[in-house]
């Protein structure tokens, strides 16, 4: 039930907002429907400003200003309005005015009416005026005989009771939205943002909630298996690829190729040379001399002379013991 109930209040909120901006621009609709143009040039600042009641969200400031071509008037604005500049402004007449401000959801804080002479002439104060009150009021008051100038004070605020009649700073030709950022303030983006913030918290918040709160989700359930512990199945292997095998040619392969045609009848093919294994460069021998068959040189047995020849004999004669031993060789004594 809580996931509904947040739910709810989410889609409530995002609601009422989507019906506050749908109001601001029907408002604006209608001032550029039934309002009417003018061009404002701002002159000097009264000093006192007022906040919005009830809420104190937006501070007003008064200005005087020039209707132009020759229109004293006085403005109220929650905008800070530059001095001598002119702004483009679409205003209700006095007869609709009540309805402008019954249709507008947003109190419209930016009126403008007649200057009369009770609302006074804006008087400027000096940049230290505020350090100087403090110092004044610490120090206490000035001794006998001393001269103190009188101090410049604020001027009182223009009258409200007098009746106006609302604007908004628009031009002749601008879009809605952008009608709607020249009127806004710092104050009001903040709270629309906050507005929306609030929104998509309670959104996130219902969608985190679970539905039944009994029933045990994720780590807290008895057949819970953490990630890294569940078993992953290793990928199937690629099947494997169809190897070439070598298949030795047949000796009488060249009995069955076929010769290119050819005229005539065809020659008998060449006998198969034997194979042989070259020999490598380093064990080449030269091959030796082919000897004559006469060759007396040979040593090969046995030996037959050839024909008509007599064949020579050698005849070896063993040297006596003593002829053989070097002259300076001497036998052992005996002992």
């Amino acid at each position: 039930m809580k996931k509904i109930f947040w739910f709810l209040v989410s889609f409530a909120l995002l609601a009422a907002l989507g019906l506050l901006l749908k109001n601001s621009r029907d408002t604006v609709r209608y001032f550029q429907d039934q309002g009417r143009q003018a061009t404002l040039k701002v002159g000097k600042k009264y000093n006192a400003s007022r906040w919005t009641e009830p809420l104190p969200l937006k501070k007003i400031h008064a200005y005087t200003a020039m209707m132009l071509p020759d229109h004293e008037i006085l403005i109220e604005s929650d905008q800070e309005l530059g001095e001598g500049t002119e702004y483009f402004i679409r205003f209700l007449t006095r007869d609709i005015a009540d309805a402008g401000r019954a249709l507008s959801r947003l109190p419209l804080v930016n009126t403008i009416r007649l200057k009369s002479e009770v609302d006074g002439t804006p008087v400027k104060l000096a940049d230290a005026d505020l350090m100087d009150r403090a110092i004044e009021k610490a120090m206490g008051p000035p001794a006998k005989g001393v001269y103190v100038p009188q101090r410049v004070v604020a001027e009182a605020g223009p009258d409200h009771a007098k009746p106006n009649v609302p604007f908004l700073f628009t031009g002749s030709k601008d879009p809605v939205p952008k009608v709607l950022w020249n009127n806004s303030t710092i104050g009001e983006l903040f709270v629309i943002a906050g507005w929306a913030f609030m929104v998509l918290f309670l959104f996130l918040h219902a969608w985190s909630t679970p539905l039944f709160p009994s029933r045990k989700a994720g780590s807290e359930r008895n057949d819970f298996v953490h990630p890294s512990l569940r078993r992953i199945n290793p990928d199937m292997p690629a099947d494997a690829s169809v190897r070439l095998q070598y298949k030795p040619k047949p000796a009488d392969s060249h009995l069955h190729d076929t010769p290119p045609a050819a005229s005539g009848p065809s020659p008998a093919p060449p006998p198969p040379k034997p194979a042989s294994i070259p020999m490598p460069s380093s064990m080449k021998i030269t091959p030796r001399a082919t000897r004559p068959d006469d060759d007396s040189r040979a040593t090969t047995a046995p030996f037959v002379p050839p024909e008509g020849r007599v064949e020579t004999s050698l005849k070896l004669k063993r040297r006596p013991a003593a002829d053989t031993m070097p002259p300076s060789f001497e036998p052992p004594a005996e002992t």
